[in-house]
């Protein structure tokens, strides 16, 4: 579980979207379809390209020195038109369709994709190649119902205005549960999940989350706990100093934290423990047109 979500901590920080983190709360609600970029959610207007540099640390300091991880460039409407990673490997994005691209060339390989949209601008149909196709049906509030992908069905249930449960199907067999619930005392929405082993036809995981939100509606705290494992994993956000905290165990404490310019636009990422010792720095860089 630890390398889990460690993993989605750092990937969603480094994409800088506390807000969209904690809204989600992981992955809340399900989504229908993903069209995920890079640093998606900073403000794209008027932004040529991103330098994203590792800043060497040793001992706790800066050298001095630093390494480059990727440029991003962009097209006049924000949207990426390249990935230009350190080792000069590069991917190219072209033809975009309601923010999807519609080919991406990686290496010696061309990759094509096409939505269809219904009259409310869901997408009701997403293929990749000729290898993926995803086809979802939607209510009449617009949230997604059904999702069907090769061997995979996704299916969402609602009370009223409440998402209440979703269900994963492979093979026509389910894989996973999820159950939600709301607490208006405490402000709050939690599930948990039942992950399922369909060739053993039994429980492989059971995964219990619950978000608190403030006065604004901010998510600042996130607890996970695994019930077969025992493990737990609690999060806090502090959105004075743009500080996220995750502890894993009583020992185990790490700490990202965001400082951003005047134009609210993230400049550089540091990484420590809860001594405050660091251990890693990401910097940004922006160029307009």
């Amino acid at each position: 579980m630890k390398n889990k979500f460690i993993l989605k901590l750092q990937f969603l920080i480094i994409g800088l979207i506390p807000n969209l983190l904690f809204s989600q709360i992981w992955d809340f609600p399900p989504e229908a379809i993903s069209n995920w970029q890079y640093n998606e959610n900073i403000n794209k207007t008027g932004l040529k390209q991103i330098f994203n540099w590792e800043i060497e640390i040793i001992d706790g300091k800066e050298t001095g020195e630093k390494k480059l991880n990727y440029i991003q460039e962009f097209d006049s409407s924000g949207n990426t038109i390249s990935l230009i990673f350190s080792n000069r490997d590069t991917i190219l994005f072209t033809n975009y369709f309601h923010g999807f691209w519609q080919q991406k060339i990686s290496g010696n390989k061309i990759y094509t994709q096409s939505v269809e949209l219904d009259k409310h601008g869901n997408v009701t149909s997403h293929r990749i190649n000729n290898n993926f196709l995803c086809n979802v049906s939607y209510d009449s509030l617009n949230r997604p119902l059904v999702s069907i992908n090769n061997t995979i069905k996704k299916k969402w249930n609602y009370l009223n205005d409440k998402l209440i449960s979703f269900q994963i199907y492979k093979n026509n067999q389910i894989s996973e549960e999820r159950l939600y619930y709301y607490d208006s005392l405490q402000n709050s929405i939690s599930y948990t999940t039942y992950t399922t082993n369909p060739e053993k036809a039994e429980l492989s995981k059971v995964d219990s989350v619950i978000a608190f939100f403030d006065s604004d509606n901010r998510v600042y705290r996130i607890i996970d706990f695994d019930l077969i494992a025992l493990d737990t994993l609690t999060i806090d956000m502090n959105f004075e100093d743009n500080t996220i905290t995750s502890r894993y165990s009583e020992i185990e404490c790490s700490r990202v934290k965001t400082i951003k310019n005047e134009n609210d636009l993230p400049i550089k990422i540091i990484y420590s423990n809860c001594k405050d010792e660091v251990y890693r720095k990401i910097k940004y860089e922006y160029v307009y047109f």
